[in-house]
């Protein structure tokens, strides 16, 4: 099971400067609420911030650089306000002496208020964060038995990307280069990575075997297609002996052999079903290598509801007579606050309803392309 707290940039860094002092030198703790929306799969649990309310030092009840006291009338409005708009809870303070974990105060206290909180807002999960510096922080869920458990990654998701991951591994001594060139810290985060990739063909492989290189700890990969012998010359990491195989064990096979640990889970299927969309859900990034306009469609849309970087790619090469003409690519980077694929008419709209139709009701589809040439002139 992996969780996630994702947190739009603006609330992070509002988050900040509450919680951290840049000219004034008070160091006591100070506290905020988000407000969430969960996202659930069987394996995966997130919560996803919409507000934030901060909380003033005139408002509480007291404070110091080891503790923190919320007056229970703003709780209890905190409370109320998630119960009736259907969402979780996240109590947030500050340990400004650098304290990385969780006091036993603290949790104490959680548990306690947790346990009201339950009560009050059912629905949960609910949880908590602490902010120890400018450049980490810890996070936690709470459920409905009393019992917490660590929060694997806190993903601050806006104009950038980053990643809090709740566990550091030790570079692989293969990344040796990279981490002379970019420092640990990035390796660290590229080992916690799970990023997804949307169709494993000529610029999806592409991308699937940069990635694996790099070092990503996990990779999700979507396509449903078989590799052809044409696709050999093009397909990165597959043989004419492929011929025939999806495509998506061929990139797996090249992963293994590659050898540099990234963890492989192969989808022989498209994203558009519903199970399937689903599932992009647990990755932190996603990668549209997809030539079709229902599947760019969904990953539009998945990127603004998600709060989800999804890069979005295509290649076109035109040729006449054995004469190429010209060789365009493009990369549009989809992220909160940025236009959509539709509005920046990079998807045919009328070309993705024919293939979501296609795809549910063949016969529709046929009955309508033909009614079509008929009242064509």
């Amino acid at each position: 099971m992996s969780s996630r707290l994702t947190i739009p940039d603006q609330f992070w860094n509002q988050l900040l400067d509450h919680c951290f002092y840049v000219d004034d030198d008070r160091r006591n703790e100070r506290a905020a609420f988000l407000l969430c929306n969960r996202s659930q799969t069987t394996d995966h649990t997130e919560l996803l911030c919409y507000e934030l309310r901060l909380i003033d030092d005139g408002e509480l009840q007291s404070s110091s650089p080891t503790h923190v006291a919320i007056p229970s009338q703003i709780s209890t409005r905190i409370l109320k306000e998630a119960d009736d708009t259907n969402r979780c809870v996240v109590l947030v303070h500050s340990h400004p002496g650098n304290v990385q974990r969780f006091s036993e105060q603290d949790d104490k206290e959680e548990e306690e208020f947790f346990r009201s909180c339950y009560i009050r807002a059912p629905r949960g999960p609910h949880g908590s964060i602490i902010m120890w510096s400018r450049l980490g922080a810890t996070a936690r869920f709470w459920h409905a038995d009393g019992t917490d458990e660590n929060c694997d990654k806190i993903r601050i998701s806006g104009t950038t990307l980053k990643i809090i991951a709740a566990t550091e591994q030790p570079p692989y001594a293969a990344f040796d280069r990279q981490v002379r060139a970019f420092g640990p810290e990035l390796q660290h985060v590229l080992s916690a990575l799970h990023v997804g990739v949307v169709g494993a063909g000529g610029i999806g492989s592409a991308v699937i075997e940069l990635l694996i290189r790099l070092g990503v700890g996990e990779l999700s990969i979507w396509d449903q297609d078989l590799l052809h012998i044409s696709n050999v010359s093009r397909v990165f990491g597959s043989a004419v002996n492929d011929a025939w195989c999806p495509k998506v064990d061929v990139a797996q096979a090249s992963a293994a052999r590659v050898g540099l640990g990234t963890r492989m889970n192969a989808h022989g299927a498209k994203i558009t079903s519903r199970n399937q969309a689903e599932s992009l859900k647990k990755c932190d990034v996603v990668f549209g290598c997809t030539d079709d306009n229902y599947g760019r469609a969904i990953l539009s849309r998945f990127a603004v509801w998600y709060c989800t970087f999804v890069f979005d790619t295509s290649a076109l090469i035109d040729s006449a007579k054995g004469i190429i003409r010209s060789i365009d690519g493009r990369v549009t980077v989809l992220r909160p606050g940025a236009a959509c694929l539709r509005c920046r008419k990079r998807i045919d709209q009328r070309l993705a309803n024919a293939e979501s139709m296609a795809e549910s009701n063949p016969a529709e589809l046929r009955r309508l392309e033909r009614f079509h040439s008929c009242c064509i002139p």
